[in-house]
């Protein structure tokens, strides 16, 4: 159900009652003001006709000649001025009988023998005529007054349906309009008052139902958030706990006032806390670039770098660092230039590695490929680990996002990716993706490659 197109077509049937509304009352008035001129016509042509009687009586008892000749022109001049109101066939039928009884009368009263019969005869034509139009005039009075009555129960019809429509249409706003969108609205107040749970009904018409639609995904993002930062929390506690407690038992055999445990013991108590430390200093500096990367300062130190050599010393690093698996570099092997901060591009290889690793629990072979595809150099880091189902993968990349078999016992915060990607993205690459559970993983870094010389 569309409010726009529920209001359109409310609006239009509204209109269009208003206009049959004011046609038929054009149409009306019209018919009314045709009767008004009938009546008048009539009631002119019967003055006239009282008047041709008066001057025939005057006529008859007229002696005098000059008068008697002033009364004939009268005669005719009065015939003349009611032919104008003729308006039907009967009535011009009746004007052509006067006509002809006065033409006669007058004919016989000029030669001395107007009778009587002349003189009835002309009477009767003229009655004729008053009768007719009387017989006129109370017909265009009862179509009048019919009209009249049409017009009333036309205009109390349309009145009646105009105020059922509008109060129909104010009835629907209210209930499936103003309900709605105040049930949003409160939903929406509730929210902002801090009742996190508060959902707008997805009721009413489309356009209100995308509102609440829209706001309630809004709600459920800000909730999936807050989960995600208390996570995230939850996971700073517990990975800073580890090194940290690490680190408190290993001092703890170092008493400040007692004697030196033996030197192998104090060697390995610095090579344990070494390792924290480093540890720890991998957390902050994920905290200090995700935090860069949110507000836009991520800075890069762009020069020419072979990604071959940086490829190298990072798994030189990493191969001396596991007894466990087999690292082995693949593909090209003469410089492939790229223009990086190879700082950077360094971080996204030791995440890429270490994760290889990590999540690799029983050991195997890893597998680094170096080569150049079109404008890009491709770095591919494969291992047969734990993999990655492709439901986890779609949001793998997001920041406190880990896979879930390996998340409670494998350290990590779940920001190495993200910050790696936003890294590959801001050099003009990217890092693909390609794992199945049980199979292991293919992260594959593109970089846009330098042109070839020559």
């Amino acid at each position: 159900m569309n409010l726009r197109a529920v209001l359109t077509a409310m609006t239009l049937i509204l209109g269009v009652l208003a206009l049959v509304a004011a046609a038929s009352l054009v149409m009306l008035t019209t018919s009314l003001h045709r009767k008004v001129s009938e009546l008048r016509a009539s009631a002119e042509n019967i003055r006239l006709a009282e008047e041709v009687e008066i001057n025939l009586l005057l006529h008859d008892r007229a002696a005098d000649p000059l008068v008697r000749a002033d009364l004939e022109q009268a005669l005719r001049q009065k015939l003349d001025d009611a032919r104008v109101y003729v308006t039907s066939p009967d009535e011009r039928r009746a004007m052509a009988d006067v006509d002809s009884a006065l033409q006669a009368y007058i004919a016989a009263s000029r030669g001395g023998r107007a009778s009587r019969d002349e003189l009835d005869e002309a009477f009767r034509a003229v009655e004729q005529l008053v009768d007719i139009n009387i017989g006129q005039a109370r017909r265009a009075e009862e179509e009048a007054a019919r009209a009249d009555r049409v017009g009333n129960t036309v205009g109390m019809s349309v009145a009646v349906v105009l105020v059922l429509g509008v109060a129909m249409t104010l009835l629907w706003i209210h209930l499936f309009a103003f309900r709605p969108l105040l049930a949003t609205a409160a939903a929406m107040r509730s929210y902002g008052a801090g009742n996190t749970e508060a959902r707008a009904p997805e009721i009413g018409p489309e356009e209100i139902r995308n509102v609440a639609t829209r706001f309630n995904g809004m709600a459920e993002n800000l909730a999936r958030q807050r989960e995600r930062q208390m996570a995230f929390l939850a996971s700073i506690a517990h990975d800073l706990r580890t090194p940290l407690s690490a680190l408190k038992l290993s001092t703890g055999v170092i008493s400040p006032s007692g004697p030196l445990p033996p030197e192998e013991r104090v060697r390995r108590t610095a090579a344990i806390v070494r390792r924290q430390v480093e540890l720890l200093d991998r957390m902050v500096g994920d905290f200090l670039d995700t935090a860069r990367i949110e507000a836009g300062q991520l800075d890069l130190k762009i020069d020419a770098c072979d990604v071959h050599e940086l490829v190298v010393a990072v798994t030189e690093l990493f191969r001396c660092s596991t007894t466990e698996h087999a690292l082995a570099l693949e593909g090209h092997d003469g410089p492939l230039l790229i223009q990086c901060d190879a700082a950077r591009v360094q971080q996204i290889l030791n995440n890429l590695l270490s994760n290889a690793i990590k999540y690799s629990p029983a050991g195997g072979d890893i597998v680094i490929r170096v080569r150049r595809e079109g404008g890009h150099a491709v770095v591919s880091v494969s291992d047969k680990g734990l993999g990655i189902s492709l439901e986890e993968q779609r949001c793998l990349f997001e920041p406190f996002q880990r896979a879930r078999g390996s998340a409670s016992s494998i350290p990590g915060l779940g920001l190495g990716l993200w910050v790696s990607r936003r890294i590959a993205r801001a050099h003009g690459g990217d890092i693909d993706l390609e794992s199945a559970p049980g199979e292991g993983s293919t992260f594959t870094l593109r970089l846009p490659a330098a042109p070839p010389e020559g």
